[in-house]
């Protein structure tokens, strides 16, 4: 069923339960990338994925199947001891099928007791589809960063060997989602 149009023409706006559910799912993304469960991670987006990671990593925004997408946060991720993405303060907009957000993030990921974190502004744009709310696109606006960026080619290191690919094969799926440095 769409929503996008109310009956005297322009979009219907969200409803509170639209709010609900895209919060959920804006939020709820980051909290399966730090279980791991991949399924779900790729149950919250719409089969194609933009991001926008530049003022973290450099490089241009990317747009990729989202199965190319998970599979490049489930060969780094891993990688780390621990990882705790923090997504508050989530601001909903938009009406009818399309809605939009800003919130705020931080990015923590541990190997030991050495961490690598950032924080900043996340936005996302969802579409209503038939199973729910999915992310279309999401970008990060980094406002800080702390620790060491060595933590994260640690933990890429560590993945090549379990994985059995090299670092170079690591790093090209990861520039295919704009996730390592150019």
């Amino acid at each position: 069923m769409t929503h996008d149009r109310s009956p005297n023409g322009p979009p219907a706006p969200l409803s509170a339960e639209d709010r609900l559910d895209i919060m959920d799912a804006v939020g709820g993304i980051m909290l399966q990338v730090d279980v791991k469960d991949w399924d779900k991670v790729r149950r919250y987006l719409m089969p194609e994925v933009s991001t926008d990671y530049t003022s973290i990593f450099g490089g241009d925004p990317v747009t990729c199947d989202s199965d190319v997408f998970v599979q490049g946060l489930r060969s780094r991720l891993p990688g780390f001891d621990a990882t705790q993405h923090t997504v508050t303060q989530i601001s909903v907009s938009g009406s009818g099928d399309h809605a939009m957000t800003i919130s705020n993030l931080r990015a923590a990921h541990w190997i030991e007791s050495d961490i690598w974190a950032f924080g900043g502004a996340y936005r996302h744009t969802l579409t209503r589809t038939a199973e729910g709310w999915r992310i279309a696109s999401l970008a990060i606006e980094m406002h800080y960063e702390e620790g060491d960026r060595a933590v994260r080619a640690a933990a890429v290191e560590r993945m090549s060997a379990r994985l059995g690919m090299s670092v170079e094969e690591l790093t090209v799926i990861g520039r295919s989602q704009n996730q390592v440095n150019t």
